[in-house]
């Protein structure tokens, strides 16, 4: 397995494109360099079912191990639990179930954070 450097908009760029890939919703990244000490950016995405939860977690693990030989330094959490935290050294990575998501209103923190990324919001099917 070779090993390829990544951090930072590269890391973040790979993890937004793994969410998605496994259908992740709700996706937004906000841009916490000077912010915060902790990472340059705080990844939330959302997983309608445990098992979308658990799929978003383990493809984005696998892929960068696979790709990058990047294990997280820490994982908190479960997927039956309903919050998971991937914490990928410059990027935090927080998948929920839709119910943890509503309850905590995370992202109302950071409604002043600036946002470096940004899913289209899907649209409902109307009846």
């Amino acid at each position: 397995m070779s090993t390829s450097q990544i951090e930072g908009e590269k890391l973040v760029d790979y993890c937004i494109e793994s969410c998605e890939n496994s259908l992740a919703i709700d996706l937004v990244v906000y841009d916490v360099r000077g912010i915060s000490v902790m990472a340059d950016f705080y990844l939330f995405c959302t997983g309608r079912t445990f098992v979308q939860t658990r799929a978003i977690l383990n493809n984005l693990s696998r892929s960068l191990k696979k790709d990058h030989s990047l294990l997280p330094k820490s994982t908190e959490g479960t997927a039956e639990s309903g919050w998971v935290l991937l914490d990928l050294r410059d990027v935090l990575v927080h998948i929920f179930n839709e119910d943890k998501r509503e309850f905590y209103d995370i992202d109302e923190l950071h409604i002043d954070t600036p946002i470096y990324y940004q899913a289209a919001v899907e649209e409902e099917p109307s009846e």
